[in-house]
């Protein structure tokens, strides 16, 4: 029961932060596909978006 209810809470709180979980997953997937030209500026990118969907998901 619990697993049901922490899915309902990360669902609402995908639709209050939709474009910041956008944002943080376009950075990231960005980041993957430049890693085979500038492998340092695709870590970086990668990382940034991974923390800002964290963020935007588990902020309260």
């Amino acid at each position: 029961m619990k697993t049901i209810t922490s899915l309902g809470i990360i669902k609402e709180r995908v639709k209050k932060r939709k474009g910041w979980i956008a944002f943080g997953n376009t950075l990231l997937i960005t980041g993957f596909l430049s890693f085979s030209n500038h492998p340092d500026w695709g870590v970086w990118c990668s990382a940034i978006g991974f923390v800002i969907t964290l963020i935007a998901l588990f902020k309260k």
